[in-house]
C-alpha cells in the first residue's frame, strides 16, 4: 500500500509541475475515481500550497516576468499610490500565490468535471492505462493482445483496452467490425462492449460487426460459445454456438438468431467482398470503407438494385467496373469521390 501511495504522489507531483509522461498521465486520470487517489491529491496539493507561501516569504525581490502573471490581473490588484518599498515584496508573494491559485484553481476544476462525469460508476481495484487501436477506412490491421487473444479489425474500426488485464473479467470496448480468436482462460471470461450489445465470452472465435450509425450488430460464431446480451437495465440474452448468427437491431430492439453458412461473414479477413442479393445502400456504405472513399449515388434508382457478386482482393476500379458491365451503373472517379448514374 505504501508503495502504491508513493506511485500516486509521485504522479501528482509531476502533474502539477507539468513533467509528467502521456503515459503516466492516462493512468493518473484513469485512476482518479479511486478514493486512495483522491485521498492522496488532497495531501499534496495542500503540501504544494505550504511550500509556495514559506517559499514566497523568503524569496528576494527578482521581478515578475518569470511567474507570467497576467496584466488583467495586475491591474485589479496594483494599487493606485506606489507603495513603500517595505510593502513591494508583500505584493509580489501575492501575485506569485495568485497566479499559482489560478493554476492549481483550473487543475482542480478539471477533475471536478471528471469525477463527476465518472459519478456512480463502479470503482476499481487498481489504475488502468487504457489503449486504443483505429483502423482508418480502406486499411485493416491485426494484433495480439496482452493475454494471447488475436483481433483482426476491418476498415474504419477501433477498440479500446487496457495494457494489461487485471482483475476477474478481460474487457473490451469497440466499434467497427472486427474477428476474435480469444484464448481461453476458464478464470476470467473476455467481454466485448459495444454501444448497445455485450458479448461474453471464454474462449472462442467470431465475428463482431457493430458500426456506428447503422441499425443492426450482427455476431457470429465460427467456434465454442458465445453469450451476448443488451446492455439495458433489463437485458436479454442469447447464447450462440458454431455456425449461428445473431443479429439484434436496434430501433425494434429484438434479436434474430439464424443458422448459416457464416463463411460471408468472415472472407472479409481474407480480402473477398461477397454480395448475395445486397441492397445497394448497404454495398455503399462497404465501398466507402472498404476503399476508403466517398461513393456519390447521382441516380436514386441505383438503390432500387439488389446485388451478387464475389471479389477477391480487386482494385475499386475492377469492382466498379463489374457494376457497370453488369448492372449498368456508370461511374466516374475523382481524386477519393466516385459518382454514380444509370447508364
Amino acid at each position: 500500500m505504501n508503495q502504491e501511495k508513493a506511485k500516486i504522489q509521485q504522479l501528482i507531483e509531476d502533474y502539477l509541475s507539468n513533467k509528467i509522461r502521456k503515459a503516466d498521465l492516462d493512468i493518473f486520470l484513469n485512476g482518479f475515481s479511486q478514493k486512495i487517489v483522491k485521498e492522496e491529491y488532497d495531501k499534496v496539493l495542500n503540501a504544494y500550497f505550504n511550500e509556495l507561501v514559506i517559499s514566497e516569504k523568503r524569496k528576494p525581490n527578482d521581478g515578475l516576468d518569470n511567474l507570467k502573471i497576467s496584466k488583467e490581473a495586475q491591474r485589479i490588484t496594483k494599487p493606485s499610490v506606489k507603495p513603500e518599498n517595505r510593502f513591494l515584496n508583500h505584493w509580489k508573494a501575492a501575485y506569485r500565490i495568485a497566479a499559482s491559485l489560478i493554476l492549481i484553481g483550473g487543475i482542480v476544476s478539471l477533475f471536478w468535471v471528471y469525477l463527476n462525469n465518472y459519478s456512480g460508476k463502479e470503482e476499481k481495484s487498481e489504475i488502468i492505462s487504457l489503449e486504443e487501436r483505429i483502423v482508418p477506412p480502406g486499411k485493416k490491421g491485426s494484433f495480439t493482445l496482452s493475454d494471447g487473444s488475436f483481433i483482426h479489425m476491418n476498415a474504419d474500426s477501433r477498440l479500446s483496452f487496457p495494457f494489461r488485464f487485471e482483475g476477474k473479467n478481460r474487457e473490451v470496448s469497440m466499434a467497427g467490425e472486427a474477428y476474435f480468436d480469444i484464448e481461453r482462460d476458464e478464470s476470467r471470461p473476455f467481454i466485448i462492449n459495444t454501444e448497445k450489445v455485450k458479448i461474453k465470452v471464454l474462449g472462442t472465435s467470431f465475428n463482431v460487426k457493430a458500426y456506428k450509425g447503422e441499425n443492426e450488430v450482427s455476431v457470429s460464431v465460427e467456434s465454442g460459445r458465445v453469450l451476448v446480451s443488451e446492455i439495458s437495465e433489463n437485458p436479454q440474452q442469447y447464447e450462440l454456438t458454431v455456425n449461428q448468427k445473431l443479429i439484434y437491431n436496434l430501433v425494434s430492439k429484438s434479436f434474430q438468431v439464424v443458422n448459416e453458412d457464416l463463411l460471408a461473414d468472415l472472407d472479409w479477413r481474407k480480402g473477398i467482398l461477397k454480395f448475395n442479393q445486397t441492397s445497394f445502400r448497404e454495398i455503399e456504405k462497404t465501398l466507402e470503407r472498404w476503399y476508403g472513399i466517398d461513393l456519390i449515388v447521382e441516380d436514386p434508382a441505383i438503390y432500387q438494385k439488389k446485388i451478387r457478386g464475389v471479389h477477391h482482393n480487386e482494385s475499386l476500379k475492377a469492382v466498379l467496373e463489374s457494376l457497370e458491365f453488369a448492372f449498368g451503373i456508370k461511374y466516374e472517379i475523382v481524386d477519393k469521390t466516385v459518382k454514380l448514374k444509370t447508364m
